[in-house]
Formats: C-alpha cells, structure tokens, sequence
C-alpha cells in the first residue's frame, strides 16, 4: 500500500477508516440538524397556509404598519382613528417594522419567523447549558428539551410570532453573558450582557424582569463569587432606565404611583383565555424532578443564577394560583417562563444521572473498563427526551387549540380592496378585523381584544344578524362605514365588489 494513503491497518491486520468529520464538526452538525428539525416542527403548524393565526400577531403587524407609515410608535392603536393605546413593546413593533420594509410579503415573513426563533432559541440554550456543565450532552439534552416546550392560543409559545418568542434566545444569551460577566469577570461580558438586556426590556418587559431580578439576587447572594460587582451593577442600568421611563410616561397620564403599582399587577381578568396551569405539571412532573437535581448541583457548585431565574415565574405562578393575582409577569407568561427556566437545569440533572449510571454500570460490569453499555446510555438518554419531549407534541386541549383570525379567503378578500380602504372604515366579523390594518391600512368598527383593546362585539354581531335594510343603512351611517365585508349576500343595495369561497366585498356609497 502506497505509504501516502489515508488508509491505515491496525496491528491485527483490520483495515481503519479515519473519521472524515471532525468530532467537533461533527457536533454541531448535530446541533444545527437539531435546530432545523425543531423549525420545522414549529414550521408545520401553519402547512398549507403562511399566514399569521393568532389575534396578537395579527396586532403586532398592525403596530408595525402603522409605525412605518406614521412614525408612531407608543401611543397608538391603528384599528381605530380615536383610540390612544401605550404600546409596552416598542422593540418588537421596531423589530417587525423594519422587516415590513426589508420584506416584501410581511404576511408570509411573521409565519415563518416562529420557526427561526424558535431555532435559534434552540441553539442558546444548548451554548448555555454547555456553558454551566461542560458538557455537550448536556447541552444536547437541553436543546431537545427547550424544543418540545408546548405552546397554545393561552401560554402562546415558540409556536407564535410574538415579543415573547423572540426575548426567549435573548434572555438566554442575557444569561449565558451574566454567568460570564459573574463567575469568570470576563469584562466584555458586562457589557455584551447589559446590551442584550436591554434588547430584552424592550422587546419583552416580562422576560426582562425575570432575568433582572435574578440577577440582582445573584449579587446579593453571592458576594464571595462576584470579583466585580460594580461591573455588574452596569448590567442592571437597564431596568434603571426602564423604571424612569415609566415613572415619566405614568406623569405624563397623570396615573402618578397607582399607574405604576397597576403595571405591575396581573389579575385573572388579564387576557381572553385564563386557565388554572401548575407550572411543575405543565413542564412535567418526571423532567421538573431532574430539574430539582440540576439545582441541588448548581447549588452545591454556587452556580445560583440559572436556579434564580426558574424560580421566579415559578415563584410567580404560585402566588397566582393562592391569590388570584400575579405581580411582574402576567400568570399565562409566567407559565412559559418557567418551562424555559427549567430546561438547563433539567439538562443539568440528567446529565449528572447518567453520568451516575454510567459509573456504576462500569463498575458493577467490567470493573472499571470501558464498555459498550457506558457508551449507550447518553444515547439511550437522548432518545427517552425525544419521546417525552416530543410524544403528541401538537396534542392541544379543545379550548387552547390554535385558530385562524383571518383565514386565507378572508386575507383574498381584505387584498382586493387594494388600498382603497387606507384610513376608511371596513366592517367584518370581530376576529378576521384583527387583519384589517395590516392588509388595507384600514380602521374597523369592531375587533376582538388581544395584544389590542376591541370594542362593539355586541353591535357588530346584531349587524350580521339583522336583515332589515333600513337598520343596516343607519349602521353604516353611525360608525362612518365605507366596505363591508360578509359571509352572505347582502340585498341591501351595496355595491358588490368582489366575491370568492363565501366571502363578499361591498362598497357603501352614501
């Protein structure tokens, strides 16, 4: 054999194949078909129609057409011309803004970024979590665990094109960032760490706060591991500066003290849906046990900060679930959050257990060798997460399971009036109004409540179901109607201008 040939032959004669991959390439190509598959799994929530589903995403493009055209970008809700909203998000409705322009369908970009974010995600946690443990596997366990989180119409999730979903891979980062600024005085960090923060607090106040607050406790915790707190104290200035500047907006209503203490407190009234989850047996009973694990080992090793950040939304959610009231993060937020807090340290104890298992299986077995047994068992691990992680992963209570605000024929419908609606009022049913904006630049007469204030439900639906011509007429007159769109035909004299699968555009001359 030619002595330049990569082929080599082992001592007892056995042809060896060198390993083409690296290991470490070979890894994170692990990692990254890990993440495709996640994207794809979040992906196909919406196979056969991109399109936004949910009622906030439709709201947030709205936020953002509006910050496009206006400028306008805490003091508005678009779907009415007299109604003055403050916009606690601003970050996102700059975020998709800038994509609205960047982009040409901001439609079919706010369907697939779920998916990205939801990758990315994927791929922090795992960097986290390799971070905390060394270990690979560990990080593997948490990317495939942070992947089969569920989400619904209630709790939201990775499945939505929401503020939350893209905080999620930045507050993991915040995290990665704080443990190095904390435990390794890496001074770039602090600053890298207060940026992301930042972002956070814009992007999504909830998720800001959790991680603010477990870091200021970390430094009150652990003074001894802290080398610079004075460093670290940079990294709070966000939350400083978020404070101020809601101590000035409450002045500016006029809401003083009392407006600040509301913005704080969630009751059960907050949001549409409200249902009494347990943060443990929605994460799961089985996985929040090896959570435990985890944070006796981050413990032990004075690594307090990931421990912190679970505990608060769960910490939260208790307080919800004996007082009817939340305070920092809303209840359906704090749910969600503590899943992802949750995440690295079940990693954490997972990795610690099979580590455990397979010591002793090389102890009792082979006596300390090396064995195939041992070799198997991250396998065996990664494949028992898989099947808890992602068994019935689109399984969704009745009440919780996703819908269509606007469906692809209501979309067909809002497109054809091709900009002739621009600041006229279009009446449909109160969910596909929730389009309305985003597609014509139009106001509505009624929508349903979501990351928007609606109103008129009641008026809107005796308008579809009153016939009478003469009250129709009146209707229109009093709420300044221009279009109205209808799942049946209208006899009362309106001039029809498109028609398609049930769905009929009329022209209200008067």
């Amino acid at each position: 054999m030619n002595k330049s040939s990569p082929i080599k032959k082992s001592h007892k004669g056995k042809t060896k194949l060198p390993f083409i991959i690296p290991k470490k390439a070979a890894l994170w190509v692990l990692v990254a078909v890990s993440c495709a598959l996640i994207a794809a799994l979040v992906l196909n929530i919406r196979a056969g129609y991109y399109l936004p589903n949910h009622l906030d995403e439709w709201q947030h493009l709205g936020l953002a057409r509006n910050l496009v055209e206006t400028g306008q970008l805490l003091q508005k809700n678009p779907y009415y011309s007299d109604v003055q909203q403050y916009n606690p998000e601003p970050g996102f409705t700059i975020f998709t803004a800038a994509t609205w322009v960047l982009l040409n369908d901001p439609l079919y970009y706010a369907a697939i970024m779920p998916a990205i974010f939801s990758a990315w995600g994927a791929l922090m946690v795992y960097i986290l979590t390799r971070k905390i443990t060394g270990s690979a596997t560990a990080g593997l366990y948490a990317l495939l665990l942070y992947g089969g989180i569920r989400s619904n119409v209630n709790i939201l999730g990775e499945w939505f094109y929401t503020p939350m979903n893209l905080a999620l891979p930045l507050t993991y980062a915040t995290l990665l960032l704080m443990i190095r600024a904390l435990y390794d005085d890496d001074k770039k960090a602090y600053v890298s760490a207060a940026i992301t923060a930042a972002a956070v607090v814009l992007i999504h106040p909830p998720s800001a706060l959790a991680i603010l607050a477990s870091f200021a406790l970390a430094i009150a915790a652990e003074p001894s591991k802290i080398k610079s707190r004075k460093m670290a104290a940079i990294i709070l200035l966000p939350a400083a500066i978020g404070l101020v500047l809601l101590v000035f907006y409450a002045e500016m209503k006029g809401g003083g003290i009392n407006f600040i203490l509301n913005a704080f407190q969630f009751s059960a009234e907050w949001g549409t849906i409200n249902f009494p989850h347990n943060p443990f047996t929605f994460y799961g009973i089985g996985m929040s046990m090896l959570a435990a694990l985890g944070a006796i080992i981050l413990l032990k090793k004075k690594t307090i900060l990931p421990v912190l950040f679970a505990a608060f939304p769960i910490a939260v959610s208790y307080v919800y679930i004996d007082a009817n009231i939340a305070f920092f993060i809303p209840f359906q937020r704090a749910i969600y959050l503590s899943a992802v807090g949750l995440v690295p340290l079940t990693a954490v104890g997972l990795d610690a257990l099979i580590k455990a298992a397979s010591d002793f299986v090389g102890r009792a077995l082979t006596g300390g060798k090396p064995s195939l047994t041992q070799k198997m068992l991250p396998l065996l691990a990664v494949v028992i997460v898989l099947y808890v992680s992602f068994d019935g992963y689109y399984n969704v209570p009745k009440e919780f399971s996703v819908y269509l605000s606007a469906n692809p024929y209501d979309v067909d419908a809002l497109r054809a009036l091709d900009g002739a609606a621009k600041q006229k009022v279009v009446l449909t049913d109160p969910w596909s109004s929730a389009a309305v904006y985003p597609i014509t630049g139009g106001y509505v007469v009624a929508m349903r409540t979501g990351k928007l204030w609606g109103r008129n439900y009641t008026a809107t639906s005796n308008f579809y179901n009153n016939h009478d011509c003469q009250y129709q007429t009146n209707f229109m007159r009093t709420y300044d109607v221009s279009y109205l769109i209808s799942k049946q035909a209208n006899t009362c004299g309106f001039k029809e201008i498109y028609s398609n699968r049930g769905n009929h555009v009329y022209e209200v001359k008067r």
